[in-house]
């Protein structure tokens, strides 16, 4: 047995050898590919980081943007708003003040009204007042004959003049 070992042996390191640099060479190539294959995934992770801050930075600046025209169309509205309220307000006030006048308008037409009326009746009271004078001075003067004459002549304008009202 021992010429077994003696005889083989030499196969056999050389075998075991053979065996340990090609596990070695198989575990360095290995561990190589590892490595290049961790290389790549850091720089695939190093890239998509890279993107991923870069949409965010993207999304922060469209956000700042989209919040600042949202601001400038709520500044827009609430002033729309504001000349809507102040334009309804003055169509109030434009209102009230219409029918102010309408109300003063109805006013001086009833004055009017009255006043011409009151006028009316004044000038009937003075020509009647007028013919009573008249009358009151031809009596005086003692002239019946054109007295009668004149106080028909009255009455009849005194009549027309109340009857014209």
């Amino acid at each position: 047995m021992n010429d077994f070992f003696l005889q083989w042996m030499p196969w056999l390191i050389g075998l075991l050898a053979f065996i340990g640099v090609a596990a070695g060479g198989y575990i360095q190539i290995r561990s190589q590919v590892l490595q290049q294959t961790a290389d790549g995934w850091k720089k695939l992770a190093e890239e998509r980081q890279e993107e991923l801050e870069s949409r965010e930075r993207e999304e922060k600046e469209y956000r700042v943007e989209v919040e600042a025209k949202f601001e400038d169309l709520r500044q827009e509205i609430e002033a729309l708003k504001a000349d809507g309220l102040a334009k309804h307000k003055e169509n109030e006030f434009l209102r009230g003040r219409n029918v102010q006048l309408q109300i003063q308008n109805v006013t001086l037409q009833e004055a009017y009204d009255c006043t011409v009326k009151d006028l009316d009746k004044a000038r009937a009271e003075a020509a009647v007042r007028l013919t009573e004078l008249t009358l009151m001075v031809l009596d005086r003067d003692r002239h019946l004959h054109h007295a009668e004459e004149l106080t028909r002549r009255l009455h009849a304008i005194g009549e027309e003049t109340r009857h014209s009202t």
